[in-house]
């Protein structure tokens, strides 16, 4: 795992941890806290599933 961040991701009860470096956070070691590692374009399609409107909004706004 990568530095400090999962130890700190367990502490505050983060549900997603979100990171291109996928294979530095397995799935066994954080699925007894309830955590998930996601792909940064995967956060994103959850996003424009849960509100695609908002999702293009902020996109134009970039």
């Amino acid at each position: 795992m990568t530095g400090t961040y999962s130890p700190r991701a367990i502490r505050c009860q983060a549900g997603v941890i979100v990171t291109y470096n996928l294979a530095d956070f397995p799935s066994e070691v954080l699925d007894p806290y309830g955590i998930a590692a996601q792909h940064p374009d995967e956060v994103v399609a959850h996003l424009f599933d849960l509100s695609a409107g908002a999702v293009r909004a902020a996109v134009r706004e970039q």
